[in-house]
């Protein structure tokens, strides 16, 4: 279970921090946001995101995550929010997300799937999106300009 946070998660002990991203592009007047197959079950569609490796700031760590998940070069744009990746074994990742428009995009180099969305598709229920997902995505959108705005 994946909880969302508002609050900044410094661990004092050794859980492995994650990065993910939301990353959104104009298409049509319209704002989409990508989403990538998760690697335990492709029919379930996630934010892009991965462990921090040693030496690596979360914002690298998410850039290098979302091309590799996607095949999508970011920028970055600043931070959208935190919150406790909770996995199935009870382990506690705190995961830092930031909010990116993409530079470049080729195949995803691990052959993932890989779909641009408007919020719109999901509350429909044209993606297996888990509820956090949403959550982000929500919390994106109302942080983005008044015309980048998804309709």
């Amino acid at each position: 279970m994946t909880t969302l946070q508002n609050n900044i998660i410094t661990p004092p002990d050794k859980r492995r921090r994650r990065a993910a991203v939301v990353v959104y592009r104009i298409r049509k007047g319209r704002t989409e946001f990508l989403l990538v197959s998760r690697n335990s079950d492709r029919n379930q569609f996630v934010l892009p995101g991965g462990h921090i490796h040693p030496g690596e700031t979360p914002q690298q760590a998410a850039q290098r995550e979302c091309y590799e998940e996607s095949g999508v070069h970011i920028d970055v744009q600043s931070h959208l929010s935190q919150y406790n990746h909770i996995k199935r074994r009870g382990n506690v990742k705190p995961t830092r997300v930031y909010l990116a428009t993409p530079i470049s995009i080729t195949p995803s180099p691990e052959g993932r799937d890989t779909h641009w969305v408007r919020i719109k598709d999901i509350l429909q229920g044209n993606r297996n999106t888990p509820t956090y997902v949403l959550d982000l995505l929500k919390r994106a959108n109302n942080r983005l300009p008044k015309p980048a705005r998804a309709a």
